[in-house]
């Protein structure tokens, strides 16, 4: 029963992913509210900023980061693959 138990804790993923609300300035735009994709692991936090500036958007790719375990070594390939 242990061994179960720790197999399913190696199953787990050690990072969490969650949308993060940014305000940027670009001297074309001005100042714009957009949301950026945190990673939140044991041994770091990273952030990558201005993903969609729809909320809605955001949220259906952290989903989706979620459900399938993605890698943080792949988040750039899933959103860039995931924006039209």
């Amino acid at each position: 029963m242990n061994v179960d138990v720790r197999l399913e804790q190696r199953n787990l993923p050690q990072w969490q992913y969650s949308i993060v609300p940014e305000t940027l300035y670009q001297s074309e735009l001005g100042e714009y509210h957009t949301y950026g994709i945190q990673i939140i692991a044991p041994d770091c936090t990273s952030i990558l900023h201005d993903v969609s500036v729809c909320k809605k958007a955001a949220e259906q790719i952290v989903e989706t980061l979620n459900l399938y375990k993605v890698l943080p070594v792949h988040l750039h390939d899933v959103v860039m693959d995931t924006i039209p």
